[in-house]
């Protein structure tokens, strides 16, 4: 019998949303979410990228497309957050971060991302463009990042 954690193939999915923390995030309270976040991923087959920064989160999530939407609906219900918003969905062939079950970046690694830049693009369908734009941009620092 196969189980979700030995899919490594098949409907594979990226998402990227956005939030806004509800409260200032401790490092504390951030290492607890990444350490069941981290759990889960493994469990699930899934990976990321979790980044916090100014009172925002963005989130890259990849895995089998059934169990990340599900996981997505669970995060987009979580009170710690507001303002989910969903930037980008897309079906892929292999993961961009296969070796992370859940990696963290923020201001202390050099990375940051004009939030407003990326809101305001995504709620101007004119934009679309802008939005992964920017998106693809950021996804390169994350993975010059991850190259050193």
């Amino acid at each position: 019998m196969e189980t979700e954690s030995s899919l490594t193939c098949g409907n594979l999915l990226r998402i990227v949303y956005l939030s806004k923390a509800e409260k200032a995030i401790s490092e504390d309270d951030l290492q607890h979410v990444l350490k069941k976040a981290r759990a889960f991923n493994s469990e699930h087959g899934m990976t990321g990228i979790l980044i916090y920064s100014f009172g925002y989160f963005l989130q890259v999530l990849e895995g089998p497309e059934e169990v990340l939407l599900r996981c997505y609906l669970r995060i987009s219900e979580d009170k710690r957050h507001s303002h989910v918003t969903l930037l980008h969905a897309v079906p892929i062939m292999f993961p961009m971060f296969s070796k992370w079950a859940m990696a963290c970046l923020g201001e202390k690694d050099g990375i940051s991302i004009n939030f407003e830049d990326l809101l305001r693009s995504r709620f101007e369908l004119a934009n679309d463009t802008t939005t992964k734009f920017l998106l693809d941009r950021f996804l390169a620092r994350v993975r010059a990042v991850d190259a050193n």
